[in-house]
């Protein structure tokens, strides 16, 4: 009953997000998109979505572009070249991104940022949902062994088993080894989850017969079965025959990485500039809990050329409780207060477990009338689903078309609540009120989740009055999509969007009032793993309110789609077949869009990426033809040269009828120091068609010199290191070329006997000298192993010591009565009867313990013993039957190098005769 009523409640408020209206930005730059919210693939694949950016500031302007991508995925339009739009001016943008094939599952998010080049401060921004439906694959990797392998000892190797799909696995691993060794794993059956890995430590006993130069190879076999019951293997082997010297990081410190660039910068028209930029981002411990980041950059140059950029000087620390942010920084409080705006100011966060609270205070930097913005917040989290926070802010400025709303107070009161993937729910509601006693109000709410029957949707609504001066201000917009898998080959989806700006109807703010309404719905089917068709049907609708209109008409299409995976090469094309109705210009009647974008990667060093879309615009009205086209590729050249090539065409701002060719080049050198040589060359072409102006072309080259730096500012406490020497014990020289052993970690004394471990594990271990290392004439004196006690961020050392290595001989002979009587009225003397073969023989002098079987001649043979006292015994129960040995037990000094001989006498016994003189013999 419960679960019941919480679906309903939960369809209830989706529909009424989706009967909702929503708020559009107050920045310069607009960015809204007619496109689905929410993007569905399969890996391997490029989706493609448009945007319309316009310049509602009153100068003309130059853009440029960020595609902030999920990661792995790769941009394949639009190039990272600007453009440029008049004053009112808007254009369309078609993005396009290849989502690689190990994508797993899930939903992502891709959001595009517009950028203003003249003021950073303008920026506009859509974000997207990228639904990746579920794929199969399994892979395995060996890899490469640092560890020594010798003859009679166990060695290592670690796999990597990688489920390179988006589902959940349940992985089995089988081994099998070239010479017959016993191998085994800590574990031979585990899950995967989508996109994970597992690391597998094998564990092989080699054989002391395989002594030197000997291969051995251990195959691996992974196995799994899909969701969709199909088997998935696969395998590895892993073959051992080096001996690595000292493994590990010599350097115990934790590092924060930094980067020196020098610029220098010449362009048509400028002066050449030069440029200087200090920047870093890390850790200053190595657990992670206290991060920073900073950028010191200057002078400004951003005037003097397309490459440069304004000067920057500003750092941030984040700890475990406390967060700040000083100089120039990107400052941010909620969507509807400040989504992100760049400026000159001071902030801090605190937080404890599930309460946090946050102040600024900054100015903003490069507008043409630049505001001062004082925020806060309070946040409380009450579940680890449920959390509200409240937010204040106080802006003050100058802005053309504000001047009777600024100063202006805001607060909203914004809550965050999901219910694992049936709903990440966001809603915020405000209300400002300026110093002249102005009043308006804003709201903003966004779902995203899956309903039962796998329905995945996204709805983001927002609405902020004309007198509301937060980051939305006088627009209205909905953005709803839904899409659901009916099987793993067919998908659907439906999108529906609406937009108004300008509410207030000020010509003072705009002189276009837009309203657009827009929906979307259609299908894809996967004909195999490489292949799939799309359909959808699109509805356009768009007309200027404010008379007279600049532009009012309706476009209806239909868009058919392919993409074909031809492993290195993806493509995918679509055709638009639709109806124009201009009630402006009268234009109607039906029209033909093109797009193509291809991805091909030859090698591993070779990338080139295609696109182009022809075809009259879907944001103009106007059935002239419009091109957008490029090209784009990449060489790895050599392991530290790339070459980078692109160029674009654009016919675009059908209003304005404007052109541009750009082409952009870029060559970099990484050296062996790790610094690195870039030159970046631009030259680009515009034209008007409205104007006889004439543009030249433009030039210019962007050159940077950048060093990487690396500070230490913490000694690493997850390792501690241990260093010792070995040396011999009688003429102090140290023991070169010896193996010493810490459980998977390996050391090789230098031609001093120094030896180094630098990176281990902390707490108990046993260090140990691989015996066959020492050579023949060497034995240890230090006795073996040695426990210890590793401390993090701590050197331990220690001294070993190594003595001539002793040998001993011993021979154990039986010997028998002369004249072959045992009785004891015999006395005959005893005669040798030759060596007692495979008898033990055991020697100990306290610490080790050696044993050993004569061989036919009665000869047991010991080396690498330690100087000093041992005791010699030979197990009774293999000594002939009614013998003895003279001795149960000797003693035996040996001294450093000497070699040592002892005889074993194994005598007779005497046996008794005994008579019965009574009873019965039967």
């Amino acid at each position: 009953m419960k679960s019941s009523a919480c679906l309903e409640l939960v369809r209830a408020l989706i529909l009424w997000l989706i009967l909702a209206t929503t708020a559009g930005a107050q920045s310069p730059v607009e960015v809204r998109s007619p496109s689905a919210k929410l993007l569905e693939t399969a890996p391997g694949r490029i989706i493609t979505a448009s945007v319309v950016v316009a310049n509602r500031s009153a100068e003309a302007d130059e853009f440029s572009e960020r595609l902030s991508l999920p990661e792995g995925c790769q941009r394949v339009a639009p190039p990272e070249v600007p453009f440029r739009l008049e004053a009112g001016g808007q254009i369309v943008r078609i993005l396009a991104v290849m989502v690689p094939a190990t994508m797993p599952a899930g939903q992502f998010s891709l959001r595009y940022t517009a950028l203003s080049r003249r003021d950073p401060s303008a920026i506009g921004s859509f974000d997207f949902a990228i639904q990746v439906v579920p794929v199969d694959n399994l892979e395995i990797i060996v890899e490469p062994r640092p560890d020594v392998v010798i003859a009679g000892d166990a060695y290592f190797v670690k796999l990597r088993v990688t489920n390179r799909g988006n589902s959940r696995l349940a992985a089995q691993l089988a081994h099998c080894s070239s010479l017959g060794f016993t191998v085994t794993a800590d574990a031979s059956s585990f899950p995967l989850e989508a996109g994970a890995s597992r690391e597998i430590i094998c564990r092989v006993q080699t054989d002391k017969a395989f002594a030197s130069h000997t291969h051995h190879a251990v195959t691996f076999d992974v196995t799994a079965t899909s969701v969709t019951g199909k088997p998935l293997s696969a395998s590895q082997a892993s073959v051992a025959e080096l001996v690595p010297r000292a493994s590990g990081n010599p350097d115990p410190f934790h590092h924060l990485p930094m980067q020196l660039r020098l610029t220098a910068l010449a362009e048509t028209g400028h002066a050449l500039q030069f440029q200087a930029e200090l920047s870093g981002a890390g850790s200053l411990d190595e657990a992670g809990m206290h991060q920073v980041d900073f950028v010191f950059r200057g002078p400004d140059v951003q005037n003097a050329s397309l490459f440069g950029e304004r000067d920057e000087y500003g750092a941030s620390y984040r700890g475990q409780h406390w967060g700040v942010d000083l100089g120039d920084r990107t400052f941010a409080l909620s969507p509807l207060t400040e989504k992100h705006t760049f400026g000159r100011g001071a902030g801090v966060k605190w937080h404890d477990g599930k309460t946090s609270a946050g102040l600024f205070f900054m100015t903003s930097r490069f507008r043409r009338d630049n505001t001062e913005e004082l925020g806060a917040f309070v946040r409380q989290d009450f579940t680890g689903e449920f959390g509200v926070q409240a937010n204040f802010l106080r802006k003050t400025g100058a802005e053309t078309f504000t001047l009777q709303a600024l100063p202006q107070n805001i607060v909203t009161l914004e809550t965050q609540f999901h219910v694992q993937k049936l709903i990440a729910l966001r809603l915020e509601a405000g209300a400002s009120r300026s110093d002249d006693g102005v009043m308006d109000a804003a709201f903003r709410a966004e779902a995203r989740g899956e309903l039962p029957g796998k329905l995945s949707y996204a709805v983001e609504h927002t609405y902020a009055g004309p007198d509301f001066h937060g980051y939305y201000s006088d627009t209205e917009a909905t953005y709803a999509t839904v899409a659901k898998s009916f099987s793993p080959k067919l998908r659907a989806h439906a999108s529906y969007n609406r937009y108004a700006g300008n509410l207030a109807l000020n010509d003072v703010r705009s002189s276009v009032v837009n309203r657009e309404n827009s929906w979307n719905i259609g299908g894809s089917y996967s004909l195999s793993k490489a292949t799939e068709f799309s359909l959808e049907q699109q509805h356009v609708e768009r007309n200027d309110i404010l008379l007279p209109a600049a532009y009012d008409f309706t476009e209806d299409s239909t868009r058919l789609g392919v993409s074909h995976n031809f492993g290195k090469l993806q493509l995918r094309s679509s055709l638009d077949l639709g109806t124009l109705d201009n009630s402006l210009t009268g234009e109607n009647g039906p029209f033909q869009r093109y797009n193509l974008f291809a991805n091909w990667q030859p090698s591993a060093r070779q990338t080139y990426s295609v696109f182009a879309s022809y075809g009259p615009s879907a944001f103009t009205g106007s059935s002239e033809k419009a091109l957008s086209a490029g090209v784009s590729a990449r060489w790895q050249v050599r392991d530290h040269l790339t070459a980078d090539l692109s160029y674009a065409r654009n016919q675009y701002d059908g209003l304005a009828g404007r052109e541009q060719d750009q082409l952009f080049a870029t060559l970099r050198y990484q050296f062996e120091n790790k610094h690195t040589l870039s030159v970046v060359g631009r030259w680009s072409r515009a034209s008007t068609a409205t104007t006889t102006d004439s543009v030249a072309n433009e030039a210019a080259v962007f050159v940077t010199y950048s060093i990487p730096l690396s500070v230490p500012v913490a000694r690493k406490r997850s390792i501690g290191a241990l260093q010792g020497r070995l040396c011999n014990h009688e003429n102090g020289t140290g023991v070169p070329r010896a193996v010493l052993q810490i459980g998977e970690r390996f050391a090789v004394t230098d031609d001093t006997g120094h030896f180094d471990f630098h990176e281990l594990k902390p707490g108990p271990c046993e260090l140990r000298v691989v015996p066959d290392s020492l050579g023949p004439r060497l034995t240890m004196a230090t006795a073996l192993p040695m426990k210890l006690k590793i401390r993090p961020a701590e050197t331990t050392r220690v001294a070993l010591a190594a003595t001539p290595a002793c040998s001993l001989t011993i021979r154990v002979t039986r010997f028998e009565f002369a004249d072959g009587q045992s009785l004891p009225a015999a006395a005959s003397p005893l005669r040798e009867a030759g060596g007692v073969e495979s008898a033990t023989v055991e020697i100990s002098n306290g610490r080790d313990t050696w044993r050993a079987q004569t061989d036919r001649t009665g000869t047991a043979s010991f080396d690498r013993l330690a100087p000093g006292r041992w005791s010699i015994r030979v197990a009774a129960s293999d000594l002939p039957a009614h013998h003895t040995l003279e001795n149960a037990e000797q003693f035996l000094t040996l001294t450093g190098g000497s070699t040592g001989q002892l005889a074993l006498r194994v005598l007779p016994q005497r046996r008794t005769l005994r008579l019965l003189d009574h009873g019965t013999i039967r």
